[in-house]
């Protein structure tokens, strides 16, 4: 086909291909909407909800990566999760989204990507290595039969009986609109046309990683080359399974990508058709080199594959929509005007394999979806459009008025689609994270061991904007259990709250827990000095190391002058490492050594260290309070065991304001700053307390518009 026929490009020669996708401006007529069930599976009730939904928005189809969430029978009945959909539940979805007019397209892997099969034991005679259960060997004994299996499966779960047929009153699409008119496979398992009728299978086979790896693969590879095991085990196996039922086999792009014309015939020969997929903002910088051109010679029928989330960062909450909105821009104006593409498959991940973290749950990624196929029915990036629909979808505040949406009407900012309350949750989720990060990059850079100098003042600041989120993630738990649960499976919502929640909640507890024992040895420090008779200088080496050792009773006197005593004794830590032990009496050393030769340092900041450290000071008791961040039962949960320490009055003496106290037993009230836990977890925004004539900066101050690049 050249230029003047369908407008491809002259050095995209594609020979034999129909462009039966392409239309005016690069716009695609049929649209896939990738649903990736393998993590954080959407009930059926929301699923029934939103596929009307999607067919508004200009879906013409789905591609349902169902993994283990199919009700598997026989041998393969291990495989289903515990909380798969029953048969009946997958005929519901298939037979609302068929009365939709949506075409279904199963998407089955067949060599890679099969974990969800190859974990378990009695399959374990089939990996490729036996400690990965990512890749099938192709040579196993009865590979190819197991492939077929599964894939038989597949299909007749998606498989419409004739009575079920005439009940929806399926009747062929004739005309212009007739997408199986190209001849193929296509439109073999029913009528013409009939988009209820299951017409393609989609067979995976994308990043075998393992491939080749056994010696008998290897052997082979060495013999016949690799295209040839490769393809041989594909079109024996998944394609068929397809073949015998008359049904069009779809496989990913990227192991046959770099494949000569010649080496994919047999591909082509068995009506396979390839879908590229390419998810960054500029398309052809994630395809090898004259892809195009090698698909088009050897005739293959071929479609694209887009993201709208989930391809970005694999641990992700929120969803990048510029960048999605940017992938599908370069698809209809770099890749769909020059070739011709029998459709487009939006992909939506939630897990980057099945055994991965999960990244953006469905509802985080709808208005990225609605938004990302607009730009597919426009072929390209329509201002207007796009406004038009963010209005519709209520989405064109900042990220913190979403936060605070409802769509219920009940708040100023409506969100209206499907799944809006959890996609308001999840955003309030990702706002703290964007906190956790400034923190955690902040401790980063002005912390031990990563820097050995001191700044006391921020160490405070950032200890306190900790034990902010970690209360702000606990309050947030109600409502992001309610929303996701409204949307999501159970064990969905669990890995939400456990995997995502839980760990920002955990990792704050412990930049907290970090920082108190850190605030805690300079307060040992400042006294052993003190009683020296010695300043501390400001920016004097700090030990780093790790003290542990449980709650014990505080001692009224000194030791003695050495840092380990002074921290064994005052703050109630039982045990202090050797490296700790050793730096310290170097300190000490260095400190002593100092004074004697005359040690001038910054007066102001002596002064203000000894001012701020010195036990039975004015500004001691506020201090050690404000350094000592305690966690409440609410924060550190059942088993929680770690110790405050807790200053209560100005004039408190070393022994009282030193003496640890066992949080979990809520023995004491614990004081951050002038803020207790219990006026905390009242108001949380209260947690701003001025330590030494500097206020501590809690999270919520901070400005938060360059967490997400959406808005």
């Amino acid at each position: 086909m050249d230029a003047e026929d369908g407008g491809i490009a002259p050095q995209m020669h594609f020979s034999g291909a129909s462009a039966e996708g392409v239309r005016a401006a690069g716009a695609v007529a049929r649209r896939l909407v990738h649903l990736d069930l393998k993590g954080a599976p959407p009930s059926v009730p929301y699923l029934l909800q939103l596929l009307p939904w999607l067919a508004r928005q200009g879906a013409t189809g789905l591609l349902l990566e169902w993994e283990d969430m199919l009700p598997f029978t026989g041998r393969l009945s291990c495989v289903s999760a515990p909380d798969a959909y029953s048969a009946e539940e997958v005929a519901a979805i298939l037979s609302t989204a068929r009365r939709l007019g949506l075409e279904v397209v199963p998407l089955v892997q067949t060599i890679g990507h099969l974990e969800f099969l190859l974990k378990h034991e009695q399959f374990a005679e089939f990996r490729e290595d036996k400690d990965n259960w990512m890749d099938l060997c192709p040579l196993a004994m009865g590979a190819t039969e197991l492939i077929r299996e599964l894939v038989a499966q597949v299909i007749e779960l998606h498989t419409e009986s004739a009575a079920d047929a005439a009940a929806r009153g399926a009747v062929p699409r004739g005309g212009d609109d007739d997408m199986a008119s190209e001849g193929g496979a296509a439109g073999g398992a029913g009528a013409p046309g009939d988009v209820g009728a299951l017409r393609y299978v989609h067979l995976g086979a994308d990043e075998v990683f393992g491939f080749g790896g056994c010696a008998k693969c290897a052997g082979a590879i060495a013999r016949d080359g690799a295209p040839a095991l490769f393809l041989n085990h594909v079109i024996s196996s998944g394609v068929a399974e397809c073949a015998s039922r008359g049904l069009t086999p779809i496989v990913w792009h990227d192991m046959v990508g770099t494949y000569t014309p010649e080496q994919l015939q047999p591909l082509r020969r068995v009506g396979a058709e390839v879908m590229v997929w390419s998810y960054v903002p500029r398309v052809d910088d994630a395809l090898p080199d004259g892809l195009w051109e090698r698909l088009g010679a050897a005739g293959m029928r071929v479609w694209g594959a887009s993201a709208y989330k989930g391809a970005s960062v694999p641990t992700a909450v929120w969803v990048p929509t510029a960048r999605h909105i940017a992938n599908h821009a370069s698809w209809m104006t770099d890749v769909a005007p020059h070739v011709p593409l029998q459709g487009m498959c939006l992909t939506g991940w939630t897990r980057f394999n099945h055994t991965a973290a999960l990244c953006e749950v469905l509802p985080a990624g709808i208005p990225s979806l609605a938004l990302c196929l607009d730009v597919v029915m426009q072929g390209g990036v329509s201002d207007v459009s796009q406004l038009r629909l963010k209005r519709d979808l209520g989405v064109t505040a900042s990220l913190e008025s979403v936060a605070q949406s409802s769509a219920d009407g009940s708040a100023v900012l409506v969100l209206d689609f499907p799944g809006a309350e959890a996609y308001a949750a999840l955003a309030a989720l990702e706002i703290l994270q964007g906190y956790q990060r400034r923190i955690a990059d902040n401790v980063g850079l002005m912390c031990p061991p990563h820097t050995m100098r001191r700044n006391v003042p921020l160490w405070r600041q950032l200890a306190a904007a900790a034990c902010d989120v970690a209360l702000r993630g606990e309050e947030m738990r109600p409502r992001l259990r309610s929303a996701l649960g409204a949307v999501l499976l159970p064990r969905g919502v669990q890995e939400v709250l456990d995997c995502k929640l839980g760990v920002l909640c955990d990792e704050m507890r412990r930049v907290v827990r970090d920082l108190e024992t850190l605030l805690t040895v300079e307060a040992a420090k400042a006294t052993v000095a003190a009683a020296a008779g010695l300043p501390l200088p400001p920016d004097a080496m700090v030990a780093a190391e790790a003290v542990t050792g449980s709650a014990v009773e505080a001692a009224v006197d000194m030791p003695g002058t050495t840092l380990a005593g002074a921290v064994a004794m005052n703050t109630g830590l039982t045990s202090v490492s050797p490296v700790l032990r050793a730096e310290g009496e170097e300190l000490m050393g260095d400190a002593v050594m100092e004074a004697g030769a005359g040690y001038r340092g910054d007066e102001a900041e002596v002064a203000a260290s000894a001012s701020i450290m010195s036990p039975g000071s004015p500004s001691a008791a506020s201090s050690v309070a404000a350094s000592s961040i305690a966690m409440s039962d609410s924060i550190g949960g059942a088993g929680s065991s770690g110790s405050a320490i807790v200053g209560a009055s100005a004039d408190v003496s070393a022994a009282a304001w030193f003496a640890p106290i066992d949080v979990a037993s809520g023995t004491a009230a614990p004081m951050i700053g002038s803020a207790s836990v219990a006026t905390m977890k009242a108001d949380p925004s209260s947690i701003s307390s001025a330590s030494n004539g500097m206020t501590v900066v809690t999270p919520m101050a901070m400005t938060s518009a360059a967490l997400s690049d959406e808005e």
